[in-house]
């Protein structure tokens, strides 16, 4: 289970562009080039640069042009020249909320949480109507623990786009983490109403009922997950969890292994995959446990909140 930031956009600005007069229509084909989706970064960047550097351009352009230059630097994972782009951005336009967002998003992936909720909170008092700032906004909030001001983010996201599955999702997490079930599987519920290809939400709905002692019909979320995607980690090991839930030791024992055959450090395999095999009188389940617990140190209380004990 985990939580997913949406991408940086810088489309919300874009289309100022269309004003260019005839005597910039020389560097049409640097616009074009600089607010490609197509093209590589590189190419985005050097064409931004050439329309920052050519003293041409008025405040409104250069500040789409450090716009576009920083989600091109971000997305070839140079995040500190692409928060410099979007300062730059901010510093030429400080009501351009594009500018904070993308930026917000930068700190996110960053970890920088408690810049990335200042960027986004100034983002939405600039456009109170964008749910994507909500739905950032709301994982902001999710992932530095508030999960009450996390679901207040996400509703109003959701009242703003209904059909926003991810935004379903990590409102789901949010309940999940909060041990409240019920509101938990019904987000998963309307994610996978929405896409019946969603393999995150027929495995996050998998640990949510296995957690609220309807383990049987979590299997078949878990079974629906692994046939979208045999290989997937979390799957495998909801499953597991699952299959523990229902006293089938044996069964979940295979999931952990496969689990951890793709990923060695997954610590809830590794301490699932542990208590099974001290059930079951094998004391070599102690290292698996401190090998989890060695990764994530809270990972007995957890386990212990969904009920593995």
């Amino acid at each position: 289970m985990r939580w997913k930031f949406a991408v940086v956009t810088v489309a919300a600005i874009t289309g100022a562009v269309a004003a260019i007069t005839p005597t910039q229509a020389q560097q049409s084909s640097l616009w074009t080039a600089c607010l490609s989706e197509t093209l590589s970064p590189d190419a985005a960047i050097e064409a931004c640069t050439k329309i920052i550097q050519s003293g041409r351009e008025t405040q409104q352009n250069l500040t789409i042009a450090y716009v576009n230059r920083g989600g091109a630097y971000d997305q070839k994972g140079d995040t500190d020249r692409a928060i410099g782009d979007f300062s730059e951005a901010i510093k030429l336009d400080s009501g351009n909320a594009a500018g904070y967002y993308n930026r917000g998003t930068v700190y996110a992936k960053k970890g920088d949480l408690d810049r990335a909720i200042a960027d986004f909170t100034k983002a939405l008092e600039l456009d109170p109507k964008d749910a994507e700032i909500y739905y950032n906004l709301g994982t902001a909030y999710a992932k530095k623990g508030d999960y009450d001001r996390a679901i207040t983010d996400y509703t109003k996201g959701i009242e703003l786009d209904p059909k926003d599955a991810d935004a379903y999702y990590n409102r789901g997490l949010t309940y999940d983490h909060k041990g409240d079930y019920d509101s938990a599987i019904a987000d998963y519920t309307n994610v996978i109403e929405l896409d019946p290809k969603y393999v995150d939400a027929y495995d996050s709905r998998c640990w949510a009922r296995a957690s609220s002692s309807q383990p049987a019909l979590a299997l078949t979320d878990c079974d629906a997950a692994l046939r979208l995607k045999p290989d997937d980690t979390y799957a495998l090991d909801s499953r597991g969890f699952a299959y523990y839930m229902l006293a089938r030791y044996d069964e979940a024992l295979a999931d952990y292994d496969a689990a951890l055959k793709l990923d060695p450090k997954l610590a809830h395999s590794l301490y699932g995959r542990g208590m099974i095999k001290l059930k079951k009188g094998d004391t070599s389940g102690d290292a698996d446990i401190a090998a989890a617990k060695a990764i994530r140190p809270d990972i007995a209380d957890k386990m212990a909140h969904y009920g593995m004990k």
